[in-house]
């Protein structure tokens, strides 16, 4: 006897948007079991498989989240060097992040803006305006020439080789890829008479071993989750690290350019939080009370629970604290 269809959500759905093209997430698995025959593959034997429906129909929402992930190209990149400080590099096919060396003292570094308007509405969409908290973040960039010691044709760029190298946010989208230059840099970094930040997403070693493509994982810390929440536009600084060899050349816009990754998931329903987490309306779950004057509101561990996980993720909202003054904390 054949059990009727059941019909599970996929954890891992993907929109990718490249260009005019445009592909929906897989929204549905159709699943047909054999009442008679098939167990569960991860209980023993002697579980049978209506046991294994009644926990899924009975899991809180927050073991069933779901996860998307939404790929936005690049907007506008270019790069700056030292070397050549009057000189704008936005016509070129390639970038580079590149420490100085004996041979090629000069520094170059990278500029990517991202518009993530799309990205937001096709999250919204998803899940419904606001009921999402970025997950996850990665940068994709793709090389051509990726091999230790080899130059690129062009004489601007330095010799790629092995070496680390960091990405930043920067809170300043107002830049042009067709006249920015090493000089007029600073007017997007922090320094004085400017509201300018930087904020570190992650460093990292490039080892010039040949890779044609690699994806980097950045930190989703509020700054960054909060501008892809508000589908803000996004500008992200590399740079060689402190004595770095580094020499490590991708592509631009013009070809085969980078993409910004995020990874988003539903906000679990307030009703399903833990004791002492904190709501999507900022609020902390009611269930929670302290007995005593002065004792602590237990807050869980974040990986146990995803209410605390999207009170981190979401921007602007406040974490389960530990000290006096935390939300989430003494009351």
């Amino acid at each position: 006897m054949i059990l009727p269809s059941m019909i599970l959500p996929l954890p891992n759905c993907t929109l990718q948007h490249a260009g005019p093209q445009k592909r929906s997430p897989c929204l549905t698995l159709s699943l047909r079991f054999s009442r008679a025959r098939y167990t569960a593959p991860s209980l023993t034997p002697k579980i049978p498989l209506f046991l294994l429906l009644a926990c899924l129909l009975s899991s809180p929402a927050t073991l069933l989240a779901q996860f998307t992930t939404y790929s936005q190209q690049v907007e506008a990149d270019t790069f700056v060097s030292s070397g050549q400080p009057d000189s704008n590099f936005g016509t070129l096919a390639a970038m580079q992040i590149a420490a100085p060396t004996l041979a090629q003292p000069r520094t170059l570094e990278t500029l990517l803006r991202f518009n993530t308007a799309a990205m937001h509405a096709a999250f919204d969409t998803y899940y419904g305006p606001g009921n999402w908290v970025v997950a996850g973040v990665t940068l994709s960039l793709f090389s051509n020439v990726a091999t230790a010691g080899q130059q690129p044709a062009n004489g601007s760029f330095n010799k790629i080789a092995a070496g680390g190298f960091e990405i930043d946010l920067l809170s300043n989208n107002i830049w042009n890829e067709s006249s920015i230059t090493w000089n007029t840099l600073s007017s997007i970094l922090p320094g004085p008479g400017n509201n300018n930040t930087l904020t570190p997403l992650g460093t990292f070693l490039w080892d010039a071993a040949g890779e044609s493509s690699s994806a980097w994982t950045l930190d989703a810390n509020p700054n960054l989750a909060g501008e892809i929440y508000n589908g803000d536009a996004v500008t992200i600084l590399g740079q060689p690290t402190a004595d770095s060899t580094v020499g490590y050349l991708f592509n631009a816009l013009k070809l085969n350019p980078g993409y910004l990754n995020v990874t988003a998931m539903a906000v679990p329903e307030p009703s399903i939080h833990a004791p002492g987490a904190w709501t999507e309306l900022g609020r902390p779950d009611q269930s929670c009370r302290p007995r005593r004057r002065h004792e602590r509101c237990r807050c869980p561990r974040r990986r146990d629970f995803a209410g605390c996980a999207a009170a981190r993720l979401r921007p602007g909202l406040p974490r389960c604290g530990r000290g006096r003054h935390s939300p989430g904390g003494w009351r």
